[in-house]
């Protein structure tokens, strides 16, 4: 009981580090020159799966981190999320173009992210019964 009281107290602050995370991975998508990582960190589909795994994962925690439907739905925002970059890449800058193969990227960190959470909650209610 004592960890829901905890984690319903954390849940705003979690929301205010999804909505910062969010406005970050938009402007990084629509600026002319984003910045490089050096090495593995670097590579564009290792990027992208993370930064929507990061984003899928604040959404489910930021919702309720033990409901299937709110993992499930952090994910299908992210996605959407990242098939709108995409799309204004694509089509509203000059300097950006539109990689459909970062939208799969996307949506591989993202279910990778769902995959583990909801394992995790079956987990956790399997070793409370």
């Amino acid at each position: 009981m004592e960890s829901r009281l905890a984690y319903n107290r954390l849940r705003p602050a979690v929301a205010a580090v999804y909505v910062v995370c969010l406005a970050v991975m938009v402007w990084i998508s629509l600026v002319p020159s984003p910045p490089h990582l050096p090495g593995l960190f670097g590579w564009d589909k290792l990027q992208h799966a993370g930064a929507y795994g990061v984003l899928t994962l604040l959404g489910g925690l930021a919702v309720r981190y033990d409901r299937r439907a709110a993992w499930l739905g952090s994910a299908a925002v992210a996605v959407a999320v990242g098939g709108l970059m995409e799309i204004l890449q694509g089509t509203c800058t000059l300097h950006r173009t539109a990689d459909w193969l970062d939208l799969t990227a996307d949506a591989v960190g993202a279910l990778a992210v769902v995959a583990v959470a909801l394992l995790t909650v079956a987990r956790v209610r399997r070793s409370a019964q």
